[in-house]
């Protein structure tokens, strides 16, 4: 069992019972329960005496910060507006921040990773040092970055993936209250599967007892920030560089999964139209239309990629045991 977040505002018994709420519903609920994190220290330190989520508290969360993007102040908003709904439920008064306080921002055309590339950025993380204070940062690293590629998952899903819902027995990932709030299971191809029991019975052994994957020193899911910053120094170290002012990221491991497992498909010839339905389940892409996207990126890279180069790094997209 996850263990119960410690809050301190004058909000944290009913944030207790709606994370108890979510996840007697099937949802593990992480990434959102480190946002509302966030939010009660907010509470505790601004709102020290208020009781009812009100207008002015609300908006104080939605104040946009410096260098946030449109989607990650939507995201921040999110378990706010699930907490507010799940207050008035309990006939209590609460505000609800409207759902269209933000918009969207324009897509990011990503950086397509080649095989190479993948390889290299493997090579550097494999070489990370280990840290006295921080028992196995060395090997989360390598590790995290394998399965946001190899299973085209979203950073936030990879770096907050409970223990309990990594099924080396039989290959499989359960990502819950993905984006969404879907859950969907993921199939590993079989030698990252044998990669992460290596990387778990060596995780074990030097930090016992831990409930979330890729744990920190403290137990807990590291950061956005961090895992952003581990992996701009790797990439930064092996010279990889995209087109125009704007760096590749991490996400990019995501959309490189998608185009690449893409372009192999249509070197084996395969249909398409009826392959990507199974990508985007897997993906847990809540429409078509989003993996649509990568369709325009494949062109691309047609030419100076082989499929035989795929071979070593990407896994078959699998559905089913």
């Amino acid at each position: 069992m996850m263990s119960s977040p410690v809050f301190t505002s004058s909000f944290a018994e009913t944030l207790r019972l709606f994370i108890d709420h979510k996840r007697a519903l099937g949802h593990t609920y992480a990434g959102s329960v480190e946002l509302l994190r966030r939010f009660d220290a907010m509470c505790s330190a601004e709102f020290p005496s208020r009781t009812d989520l009100s207008q002015d508290i609300c908006l104080a969360w939605a104040i946009r910060r410096p260098n946030e993007s449109g989607n990650a102040l939507r995201n921040r908003l999110s378990p706010v507006r699930e907490f507010a709904r799940f207050l008035i439920r309990r006939g209590e008064r609460a505000y609800l921040l409207p759902s269209d306080m933000t918009r969207k921002t324009p897509r990011h055309f990503p950086h397509i990773y080649t095989p190479s590339q993948i390889a290299t950025i493997w090579e550097a993380a494999d070489t990370t040092a280990p840290l006295e204070r921080s028992p196995i940062r060395h090997l989360v690293i390598p590790a995290i970055l394998r399965v946001i590629y190899c299973c085209g998952l979203r950073p936030a899903e990879a770096r907050t993936l409970p223990t309990s819902a990594v099924d080396l027995e039989r290959g499989r990932l359960v990502i819950a209250e993905s984006k969404g709030h879907k859950d969907r299971h993921v199939w590993m191809a079989e030698d990252l599967t044998d990669y992460l029991r290596t990387f778990d019975a060596d995780a074990t052994r030097r930090q016992p007892g831990r409930e979330v994957f890729f744990s920190g020193a403290s137990g807990l899911a590291y950061s956005k920030a961090w895992l952003d910053k581990t992996f701009r120094i790797i990439r930064e170290q092996t010279g990889v560089t995209g087109v125009g002012d704007r760096p590749p990221r991490l996400y990019d491991l995501r959309h490189t999964f998608a185009t690449h497992r893409l372009y192999q498909w249509a070197s084996e010839g395969r249909d398409l139209d009826a392959a990507l339905p199974y990508l985007s389940a897997y993906m847990g892409h809540a429409q078509l239309s989003d993996t649509l996207y990568y369709i325009h990126l494949v062109p691309d890279i047609a030419q100076p990629m082989g499929a035989d180069t795929f071979t070593a790094l990407l896994p078959e997209v699998v559905t089913a045991p």
